[in-house]
């Protein structure tokens, strides 16, 4: 094994972690769905962005920004409430928020009735996550809010899913 002076990466947190801003990512765990950040120099924890469970949308989103630096407004548009949050905190506390000219994208009524369709399809093939039926509850109570679904239906339907 070559050590870094002649290019490649020896220690753990060399091959696992990956520059983000002012932390670093940990990209083996990115790919199991888990956001872990830690800071650079110390690789302490950051205590504002603790370990989590996301969204295969989130890690593309992620992924994508890693191999671009740009950030994909398709994708930032697919998060969850919590997710877009967690996401605006991770960029603005690392630092690159002003860099990649991020601005908060709010989905359409159109992008909630889509996503919502494509998480009853989720559901009805049989994913009980967690995440995922929180998430499509805050969208049904959004489609309610902007009268696309009906109180009763809406009642009707937070009652099924929990």
């Amino acid at each position: 094994m070559k050590d870094i002076l002649n290019g490649e990466k020896t220690s753990f947190i060399e091959r696992r972690y990956i520059r983000f801003g002012k932390f670093v990512l940990n990209h083996y765990k990115l790919n199991e769905n888990i956001l872990l950040i830690k800071y650079f120099k110390s690789h302490a924890p950051v205590p504002k962005l603790k370990s989590t469970k996301i969204s295969n949308d989130f890690k593309i989103l992620l992924r994508d920004l890693l191999d671009t630096e740009r950030i994909n407004i398709v994708v930032q548009k697919k998060l969850s409430k919590i997710e877009s949050n967690t996401f605006e905190l991770l960029i603005k506390l690392a630092g690159i928020a002003e860099q990649l000219n991020y601005e908060r994208q709010e989905p359409s009524i159109e992008d909630y009735t889509h996503r919502f369709q494509i998480l009853q399809g989720e559901i009805g093939a049989g994913n009980d996550s967690t995440i995922l039926k929180n998430e499509i509850i805050e969208i049904i109570g959004i489609l309610n809010k902007a009268s696309k679904i009906n109180d009763n239906d809406a009642k009707e339907l937070i009652n099924i899913l929990k």
